[in-house]
């Protein structure tokens, strides 16, 4: 039970970074410039940022590597240096 429980938290934290992801990269994309005009947009790479860094993205990581993730879950957040490499490129425009 704690084990399922453990696993659908996992779950929902990655499709909210998911989203996250997915929605800083369009923004960015479209026009960096829009970090320095949307405080949303720039909240949402610092919870990217914490995610990373807290050791929850290694945790989740580690999970998919395990197979223990569903196959339909969208993980690009989850890529070994997606998001490395992504909040790298934007952090020129912080």
């Amino acid at each position: 039970m704690q084990n399922q429980l453990h696993l659908e938290q996992t779950i929902h934290r990655i499709q909210q970074m998911e989203q996250i992801f997915d929605k800083v990269q369009l923004a960015v994309t479209a026009d960096p410039q829009f970090i320095h005009d949307d405080g949303s947009v720039k909240e949402m790479i610092h919870t990217l940022i914490q995610y990373y860094e807290s050791g929850l993205w290694l945790m989740d990581y580690d999970c998919d590597a395990r197979g223990q993730l569903p196959p339909d879950l969208k993980r690009g957040v989850l890529s070994q240096d997606g998001l490395y490499h992504f909040l790298c490129e934007i952090n020129q425009y912080l």
